[in-house]
C-alpha cells in the first residue's frame, strides 16, 4: 500500500495516484484500481472526499461521505465490491453503497489538530 508523507492515514495505491496527482483525463475516463482488503480494511471508519464518474454520465459528482462497511467480490457467487457509506451532509438511516468501479478519486480527509 503507497503512503503519501502529506498524511498519516494509508491510502490505497490506486486511489492515491489519481486524488494526489493529478492529471488531465480524457472526459469520463476511470481510473483502474485494484484494492485489496486489507487496503478497504484501513478505510473503514474514515471520512473521505470521493469523485464518482458512471459511464452514461458526462459529469463526475464530488461527495463527503464515511466509510461504514465493506462488501468484497466473492469469485464465482459476487463480482462487485463496495463500500457501504454515510453521507457526512445528508444524515441517514441506512448506508448506501459506493462502488469501487465508480471511484476516480478517493482522499481520506485528517481531522484538524488545534
Amino acid at each position: 500500500m503507497a503512503v503519501e508523507k502529506s498524511t498519516e492515514t494509508p491510502v490505497p495505491a490506486g486511489f492515491l495516484a489519481s486524488a494526489l496527482k493529478p492529471r488531465k483525463r480524457a472526459e469520463n475516463e476511470k481510473i483502474s484500481c485494484r484494492i485489496t482488503a486489507s487496503e478497504a480494511v484501513s478505510l473503514l471508519g474514515k471520512t473521505v472526499l470521493v469523485e464518482l464518474i458512471w459511464d452514461d454520465d458526462c459529469e463526475p459528482l464530488w461527495c463527503c461521505v464515511q466509510i461504514a462497511g465493506i462488501v468484497l467480490e466473492l469469485e464465482g457467487t459476487y463480482a462487485h465490491p463496495h463500500f457501504m457509506v454515510f453521507s457526512v451532509s445528508n444524515p441517514q438511516s441506512y448506508p448506501d453503497e459506493m462502488f469501487w468501479s465508480d471511484i476516480r478519486t478517493l482522499c481520506v480527509l485528517e481531522r484538524r489538530k488545534h
